[in-house]
């Protein structure tokens, strides 16, 4: 049975070498983009979490800019903060997958 293939394995593999494998490349947008939702989901999940440690943080605070610099110093905003970089960084291989694919598709026509 074939190993199913993650998004970490993804990116590895496209930042490592360029594909020029059609089949390959338009597997990859399929898995990216059906997993897309799961990283959206964990993205609010953390901002949830972040939200609720500032809290906690402001109530040993005087304003709330000490809260908003405290924060930033918690694995909550950390993790946060990695969660919308995660997503993102899915969004533009995403564009970059389907760019590469109809420069690949734009190259078998000019044969």
């Amino acid at each position: 049975m074939d190993k199913r293939i993650t998004i970490n394995d993804i990116i590895k593999e496209l930042s490592e070498k360029m594909s020029d494998n059609p089949d390959e490349l338009s597997k990859y947008l399929v898995i990216i983009t059906a997993n897309l939702w799961k990283y959206g989901q964990d993205r609010i999940d953390k901002d949830v979490l972040q939200s609720k440690k500032w809290v906690e943080i402001r109530l040993d605070c005087e304003t709330d800019g000490q809260a908003d610099k405290r924060i930033k110093a918690a694995d909550e905003w950390r993790n946060w903060q990695m969660s919308i970089v995660m997503e993102k960084n899915l969004l533009e291989m995403i564009r970059s997958i389907k760019s590469r694919l109809k420069s690949l598709t734009n190259e078998l026509r000019s044969y």
